[in-house]
């Protein structure tokens, strides 16, 4: 349960909603509600299918870069 919690925490930083919220605000200050909702959605789900590749095949593209795990850790 604690692996979640930790992942889903770094998740919500890493995206940083709130942060976000301004720009997604003034991108679409001039469409209607429903193609707000519609954009958010879209982005949504977007987002969602990227991360989700990356979670399944993130190992394979960075073997088939060349970097290893090790890289990525700091002292």
């Amino acid at each position: 349960m604690n692996h979640y919690l930790t992942f889903f925490i770094t998740l919500i930083a890493v995206m940083n909603p709130l942060g976000n919220l301004p720009f997604f605000l003034n991108a679409t200050q001039n469409f209607s509600e429903t193609n707000s909702k519609r954009v958010a959605l879209i982005s949504m789900f977007s987002i969602a299918f990227i991360l989700i590749g990356i979670i399944w095949g993130g190992l394979n593209i960075l073997t088939w870069f060349g970097i290893s795990i090790g890289a990525f850790e700091f002292t």
